[in-house]
């Protein structure tokens, strides 16, 4: 969805320097939302258009640790077990 933004001149010429004003712009937003995990890797990475490796290399760059409570481990280890009692 298309939106418009009105920026002071000042942080315009900043992004400027930096190259593609508006893909700035998305990739802080993307990063913030991601900070503040109201949205997940996956999201991020199709989000951006990134590959898995990509968005691991874009969120370390962008400081964005990962989000990954102890449910999140257990549930992991769950599924692996699952996997691994198919066989």
């Amino acid at each position: 969805m298309p939106i418009t933004l009105e920026l002071p001149e000042l942080l315009v010429r900043a992004l400027q320097e930096q190259g593609e004003v508006s893909r700035q712009v998305l990739e802080s937003i993307t990063a913030e939302l991601y900070r503040e995990g109201r949205i997940t890797r996956g999201q991020v990475r199709k989000t951006l258009g990134l590959t898995w490796h990509q968005t691991e290399a874009f969120l370390a760059k962008k400081n964005c640790v990962r989000n990954y409570s102890a449910e999140n481990l257990e549930e992991d280890w769950q599924n692996n077990q699952q996997l691994a009692n198919k066989d």
